[in-house]
Formats: structure tokens, C-alpha cells, sequence
């Protein structure tokens, strides 16, 4: 029988696939690539250019080196994000969706030999295996969800593999504090996805601390499709119509905190 951790994996790896190869199938037949994406600065073939090099990262940190990518800081990550996009001119559908797909596998099959304990050392600090994967999945997302919205090509996605990015999201939510949101917030939330884990994040005057048993008495309880949750966070989707349709609700002594909720992080 696998271990949790192993099954995880698997879980991830078969994600990542799916992800990358929808993204792929996305630009490949496309005769031009420049497509602007809806509230972003990116085309859709900038997107698919910066997908490739964000895998080939990946995958050198998976192999054990240490890249120079920024100082984990989101502006330093974009900074470092456009010069390597500006190294890379290929804006060519099908030559992107062939090496989103040859980077994807380069990718798992250098991740899958990590053993569990192994941490590597990213552009935004120290992580696991799980953690590396689960940042991979993410950035996937990150990227392709707008993608789809601009070829009107929706990411197919169920709540199962939303699931799979808060291994990296609860990872980096401390990193990602907006202190300006944040302000003089302090406040403990407790967070349950619907039918999967919950975890505790603890706002203290702009720091954040994510934790796995309840570190005190809770504020604000949230509970969330994880599918909305993630949009939400990204900035894919206003939190107004999830809350409506009840794919997002919140209670306890101060349920109002949970419309500050995802304001109160930058999108990872």
C-alpha cells in the first residue's frame, strides 16, 4: 500500500500532467500567439513562453541546483519573470506546446526521485518535495485559468485537484502578506475546504502564520468550494457571486472578516 505522502505525489504528478497538457493543447494550433489576456499585461503567447521557463526552473531545482530568480519577494519575482521572458523570444504555438510538454515530464521524472525529506532550495525559500510539486501545480493554474479565459478555452479543473495547491499555499502565505491590506489586523481564521482539510491562518499586524492544529480562539470561520477558493485568491474571480451562490460562507464572532480574507494576500 502507498503512503500518504506517495499517493500525494501521484495525485500531483497526474494534476500537473493534466494541467500542463491542457495548456499546451491551448497554443498549439494557433497561427498567432499574441493575444491579449483579459486585466493582464501578458499575451497569451508570452504566457505559454513564460509557463516553458518557469517548468525548466523547476525542473533544475528538482535535479538540486540553487537558480538565481529574484529574492522571493512577488516584485523581485516579476522583475526576474520579465528578463527571463525577454531572453526567450519564442512566441510559436507549437513549439511552446511541445516544450511545455517535454518540460512537464523532465519535471516529474526528476521530482519523483526527491526523496520526501529532500528540501530544495526555490526563488522563494526552502520547501519539500510535496511543496515543489504543489508550487508547479499552482503556477500551472496561475497561468492557465487566464489563458483560457483569453482563447475562451475554459481550464478543465475539478475541486479534487484545487485541492492539490494548499500544500504550496499554505507554504507561502506567510511570504505573500499584503501588510498594507493587513494593516493592524489581528485575527486567527479557521479555513475548511468542503469535503477536505481546514487550517488556521494567524494575522498579527501584518505577519501571518499558517498552522495545521488551532493556535486559539477563532475569529472568523471560512468555509470554501476549494475550486472558488483558489480562483478567488488568484483574482480570477470576485469573491461577491461565490458568496452568493454559497460556494463561499463564513460565521463566528466576526464573520465579516472573512470579506478581507483574500485581500489580505498577494496572488502567489
Amino acid at each position: 500500500m502507498a503512503t500518504q505522502a506517495g499517493t500525494d505525489r501521484a495525485k500531483l504528478g497526474h494534476a500537473i500532467e493534466s494541467v500542463s497538457g491542457q495548456i499546451a493543447a491551448m497554443v498549439k494550433d494557433l497561427p498567432d500567439t499574441n493575444i491579449p489576456i483579459p486585466k493582464a499585461d501578458w499575451t497569451v503567447g508570452e504566457a505559454a513562453a513564460h509557463v516553458s521557463d518557469a517548468q525548466r526552473l523547476m525542473s533544475r531545482l528538482a535535479a538540486g541546483e540553487q537558480v538565481p530568480h529574484g529574492d522571493g519577494t512577488p516584485g523581485s519575482l516579476e522583475h526576474a519573470n520579465r528578463g527571463a521572458l525577454a531572453a526567450n523570444p519564442e512566441r510559436n504555438g507549437a513549439t511552446l506546446a511541445s516544450s511545455i510538454v517535454d518540460n512537464t515530464q523532465n519535471f516529474l521524472r526528476l521530482a519523483s526521485a526527491l526523496p520526501a525529506s529532500r528540501e530544495v532550495i526555490s526563488p522563494m525559500g526552502r520547501m519539500d518535495a510535496e511543496t515543489l510539486y504543489s508550487y508547479m501545480l499552482t503556477h500551472l493554474l496561475s497561468h492557465g485559468f487566464p489563458m483560457g479565459i483569453a482563447l475562451n478555452r475554459p481550464l478543465v479543473v475539478d475541486k479534487s485537484v484545487a485541492e492539490l495547491t494548499l500544500p504550496f499555499i499554505k507554504w507561502s502565505m506567510p511570504k505573500i502578506v499584503d501588510t498594507k491590506a493587513a494593516g493592524n489586523l489581528k485575527a486567527i481564521y479557521q479555513v475548511q475546504m468542503r469535503g477536505g482539510p481546514r487550517f488556521w491562518v494567524k494575522l498579527d499586524k501584518g505577519t501571518a502564520t499558517v498552522h495545521d492544529k488551532r493556535p486559539g480562539r477563532v475569529d472568523c470561520f471560512i468555509s470554501a468550494n476549494p475550486l472558488s477558493f483558489i480562483q478567488v485568491g488568484f483574482r480570477f474571480k470576485s469573491q461577491w457571486p461565490q458568496i452568493a451562490q454559497g460556494k463561499l460562507f463564513a460565521w463566528g464572532l466576526k464573520p465579516w472578516l472573512a470579506f478581507r480574507f483574500a485581500g489580505l494576500f498577494l496572488p502567489p
